[in-house]
């Protein structure tokens, strides 16, 4: 009996119109644009560290300023002598492993 009750589930299923989105987290491009992007990275001692796999295409992106803006907060709070900017991406400096 449960077979049936199971079996009208889903054929009363409603059906959608578009597909499941494989979108996530806020970028609204794909990684393989040739456009120049931007990342925040934390100078440290000379090397830039990257803060997050995040990549922006301008350097006055509102969530770039955001994310900079937080992580320079994190700085103040426990000051290391290191500085948060917005930069280019660099392929060989900035990859995410």
């Amino acid at each position: 009996m449960t077979d049936k009750t199971n079996q009208t589930a889903r054929k009363n299923a409603v059906p959608t119109s578009k597909p499941a989105s494989n979108v996530s987290g806020g970028q609204d491009w794909s990684p393989g644009d040739q456009a120049p992007t931007f990342v925040v990275v934390r100078d440290t001692y000379g090397i830039d560290m990257r803060v997050s796999d995040k990549e922006y295409r301008s350097i006055d992106d509102p969530r770039a300023i955001v994310e900079r803006d937080f992580w320079n907060r994190v700085i103040k709070r426990y000051p290391d002598g290191t500085s948060v900017e917005v930069r280019p991406y660099d392929k060989r400096k900035h990859r995410v492993w």
